[in-house]
């Protein structure tokens, strides 16, 4: 019979040739797809792209879309651009920028041209970005929850909590969807009432 001492080092022998016979990474659940080619060798690409440039134009030049309607693009700027993550080329897919006739001169970056480098002030997009990651991550059904169920501290005892508000009726949804019913600066009222001043 062989002792345990000797079964253990076999074992232990044995996981270590098996860790490093096999590979570093695991491969992504789901099919795979061979990475995307650079779009502008492709003639479908290139159609669609040129439509998409000429719809664009014609909005500037008519002020009306084929899609949307009516767009007054005196007082709206916009940049457009498309790139692939899988290309080692630094070009761009598609761009496209307009810069608005009423807002001339008022970019604040760089020579004061409308491309590629002008720096934005993106504001409340942020707040897009991050409600669409939430959902690609978790999904809808975590919406329709009350946020003191992931932020507890925020609810005392009966659900009423800091400001004075149900923090069992407001649902992650709906702080995303900002149809919450808080005023824009609570946290203010937060502080001054959840916070004791001592001398």
């Amino acid at each position: 019979m062989i002792p345990a001492t000797s079964r253990l080092l076999a074992a232990l022998t044995f996981a270590a040739q098996a860790a490093l016979a096999a590979p570093a990474t695991c491969g992504l659940l789901g099919p795979a797809y061979p990475p995307a080619t650079h779009g502008l060798s492709n003639p479908a690409y290139a159609a669609a792209a040129e439509a998409f440039k000429a719809e664009l134009d014609a909005i500037v030049q008519t002020g009306n879309s084929s899609l949307l309607g009516a767009m007054y693009t005196a007082n709206v700027t916009w940049s457009i651009a498309v790139f692939s993550s899988s290309s080692s080329s630094d070009d761009f897919l598609f761009e496209h920028y307009h810069e608005a006739p009423d807002l001339k001169g008022s970019l604040t970056a760089g020579d004061g041209s409308l491309d590629k480098d002008t720096l934005w002030r993106i504001g409340s997009v942020t707040k897009l970005v991050t409600v669409y990651a939430f959902l690609i991550g978790a999904g809808w059904e975590y919406f329709d929850e009350p946020v003191a169920k992931y932020v507890p501290e925020l609810a005392k005892k009966g659900g009423i909590g800091a400001g004075g508000v149900d923090w069992n009726r407001i649902t992650l949804g709906s702080l995303a969807g900002q149809l919450s019913g808080l005023a824009r600066d609570c946290e203010f009222s937060f502080a001054s009432s959840s916070i004791s001043h001592s001398s």
